[in-house]
């Protein structure tokens, strides 16, 4: 029971984690095509 509970409190932070990196990344990517003249879009 409390494996299984650390289990899943770990597995939500894992996702959480991906997705805070994830759109940091894609903030990141929009901010360097703005400054490049957007050439990526």
């Amino acid at each position: 029971m409390i494996n299984n509970s650390f289990l899943y409190q770990y597995t939500e932070g894992d996702y959480w984690r991906l997705w805070t990196r994830a759109t940091a990344t894609l903030i990141y990517f929009r901010s360097l095509a703005a400054w490049g003249g957007g050439f990526l879009y």
